[in-house]
């Protein structure tokens, strides 16, 4: 493969000459040592193929010792480039592409966000610009764990932040720092209240006196756990009441479809918008224009340019499509607006029980000329003990 480099680089010739010189063709290469391949004969000539600085000598040498050689054909780079040399500005943006293809990996052109929530990636963005990381930036001076460290430090809006630079693109994770609460005693007297309506079926205690039994019917608010029991002595002590009281609880769902609903119509008219992007500064190219109404759908897409199966330069083309659209009435069945139902009702389950065990739960559906509902009861298992501090001067 690099062999075949170097001579497409360099070029090379295809010669022929009559037959019945071959064997001095052959002697005077082996004697002068000179370099050609792929050497073949027909009934009167022979072919073989030298390369550009080659054929100079060899032609000379040849014409010495009365051997006749042709030039038959022309391969390699020179001859392709030949009739573009006196084109000043074709050569020019060759070089300035490869130089471009070259210098484009040394740099940073893309920024990807992971892990934000309250956030938005242009913020972090920010950040990363207030400390002199951005699109551009020269990835041999960048020093990550410096650069995370002076993130941390700085910025109330990280807890943890890592940076990855994976080619031309700079892959930032970052999880964010969660709502500060107040300092708690973790150790101040305290009940255990309920926090929901049910049915206690376990204890698991840590401290405190149990104030109900199992099998007990709760109400939210009332006592579970109590933080003041009685000493040996007879005296009173008071403890924070920790550990968990588990109880069946009864949680309601219900879903509701529309046998009519709006639905969505686009038209054949649309905004299409394009743009290249080039070292994160937005250039736009195209847009054809038009009268949209107020509603509309926005689609982005968005390419990297690549070149030999994954080299990246820092030259991206972004389309952004408006689909303009109408709603009109329309209607389904009851069978579809079941299905629909029955996936929103399983969406609000599985979110319900994350947390929870599920017992059992009873369903019922109506159906009227205008929606179908679906009602749901679950019985979950869960804590239900939620803290509450003793205040001075309360007896319980």
């Amino acid at each position: 493969m690099i062999l075949f480099l170097l001579r497409f680089l360099g070029g090379w010739y295809v010669i022929s000459g009559r037959r019945e010189q071959a064997a001095a063709f052959l002697d005077l290469c082996m004697r002068e040592r000179f370099v050609h391949w792929r050497f073949c004969y027909t009934d009167d000539e022979f072919f073989c193929r030298v390369s550009r600085r080659g054929w100079r000598r060899l032609s000379s040498a040849a014409c010495s010792c009365g051997i006749a050689l042709c030039c038959c054909a022309e391969h390699g780079l020179p001859r392709r480039i030949a009739p573009y040399r006196h084109r000043t500005g074709l050569i020019l943006g060759a070089i300035f592409f490869c130089a471009i293809l070259v210098l484009s990996g040394k740099f940073v052109w893309r920024i990807e966000v992971i892990g934000t929530e309250k956030y938005r990636s242009a913020d972090v963005i920010e950040e990363l610009s207030a400390q002199g990381f951005g699109i551009g930036a020269y990835i041999p001076s960048v020093e990550v764990n410096s650069l995370q460290n002076r993130l941390l430090l700085y910025s109330d809006r990280f807890a943890w932040l890592s940076i990855n630079l994976i080619g031309t693109t700079a892959r930032v994770e970052v999880v964010e720092q969660k709502d500060r609460e107040m300092p708690t005693n973790d150790n101040a007297p305290a009940n255990l209240i309920a926090s929901a309506d049910g049915q206690i079926v376990q204890f698991s205690l840590q401290d405190g006196w149990t104030a109900v039994g199992i099998g007990d019917v709760v109400r939210a608010g009332d006592l579970l756990v109590s933080g003041i029991g009685e000493r040996k002595d007879g005296g009173t002590q008071l403890v924070c009441a920790q550990g968990a009281v588990y109880a069946q609880v009864m949680h309601e769902l219900s879903v509701e479809i529309p046998l009519t609903y709006d639905r969505k119509t686009y038209g054949k008219e649309k905004i299409t918008e394009k743009s290249i992007i080039f070292f994160g500064k937005e250039i736009k190219l195209l847009q054809n224009t038009g009268i949209l109404g107020e509603s509309c759908d926005t689609i982005n897409n968005e390419r990297i340019l690549t070149f030999f199966g994954g080299v990246s330069v820092p030259v991206a083309f972004r389309t952004q499509t408006q689909l303009p659209y109408t709603l009109e009435p329309a209607s389904r069945t009851v069978d579809e607006a079941l299905t629909l139902a029955e996936y929103r009702l399983r969406q609000q389950t599985d979110a319900l029980c994350a947390d929870r065990e599920l017992i059992s739960q009873i369903r019922s559906t109506t159906v009227t000329e205008t929606s179908v509902r679906l009602d749901c009861r679950l019985f979950c298992i869960e804590n239900i003990a939620q803290s509450s501090p003793i205040l001075l001067g309360e007896s319980d």
